[in-house]
């Protein structure tokens, strides 16, 4: 796992294994996909699909300290998305 304090340009929250594997080919592809090289951190979800879909939020929190520009991305977007946490609902 990368350290927390190391500047990475894409945080990427998923769900299983598979999709890890699968987002990390990816972005060693960035040839392919006509990018420059670069750094992606990516964290599994413990509750998998359920918890991606129904408690992104809570589940970040653990990674507060986390000042990438990516992370804060990321973590403003799901806040758009989500209802408060005692709200149940889906992205839009």
């Amino acid at each position: 796992m990368t350290p927390v304090n190391v500047k990475k340009d894409l945080f990427v929250l998923v769900a299983d294994l598979d999709m890890e594997q699968v987002m990390k080919a990816l972005c060693q592809r960035h040839r392919d996909l006509g990018t420059r090289q670069f750094g992606v951190r990516i964290v599994r979800h413990r509750e998998r699909d359920s918890g991606c879909r129904t408690r992104p939020l809570a589940y970040l929190r653990g990674f507060d300290r986390c000042q990438d520009p990516a992370f804060q991305e990321l973590v403003a977007t799901l806040r758009r998305w989500f209802p408060p946490e005692d709200a149940r609902g889906t992205p839009p």
